[in-house]
């Protein structure tokens, strides 16, 4: 943790995802419909047809539950995928999703540049390389647009920030990488 609380720079940043949405609805009403259904075929009509279940109750239990916690598990998930930048005098700090951060000291940046970038390119031209993809030479952290904030470390590794401004984020980070350097 930084010794300075206050953040000279954040940004907080979400998937554009309506389509995802409609995936999921058009995927899981089906599959809610079709727990509803065998549960209620197996539970509570009485018809010779049902008089001998192909499974049993608990199974029916185990599979139902299983398939709902699944269904209302993916909103969270959806709605987790957020990209937040933290800027503070001594360090940048990366948070994606609930699962991951990553903190880089601005003693160990070399270079900062705004750039524009392709990350469906970029994506696809390191699943190319292999040896590249083995041998991690670049992150990127990025959930929309197509605007970054390069960040050159002192071992060769390039880090990408996805921002909506990298102007402003370049202006802050440049003089605080230089004067981490003298």
């Amino acid at each position: 943790m930084s010794s300075s609380p206050q953040a000279l720079f954040f940004e907080k940043q979400r998937y554009n995802l309506r389509w995802l949405w409609l995936i999921y609805i058009m995927l899981g009403a089906p599959l809610l419909l079709m727990v509803i259904y065998s549960s209620y075929g197996q539970l509570f009509v009485t018809d010779p047809y049902y008089s001998r279940p192909e499974a049993s109750q608990w199974v029916l239990y185990s599979l139902n539950s299983a398939t709902l916690l699944l269904l209302l598990a993916a909103p969270f998930l959806i709605h987790s995928l957020v990209l937040k930048i933290w800027i503070y005098p001594e360090l940048v700090r990366v948070k994606l999703g609930v699962w991951y951060r990553r903190e880089i000291s601005l003693e160990d940046i070399q270079e900062v540049e705004a750039l524009t970038f392709d990350p469906v390119r970029q994506f696809t031209e390191r699943v190319r390389q292999k040896r590249a993809w083995l041998e991690k030479k670049q992150n990127t952290y990025s959930v929309r647009g197509r605007r970054a904030v390069k960040l050159v470390l002192k071992n060769g590794m390039e880090v990408l920030l996805g921002t909506q401004r990298p102007e402003e984020m370049e202006k802050i980070l440049k003089p605080l990488v230089q004067e981490q350097r003298t």
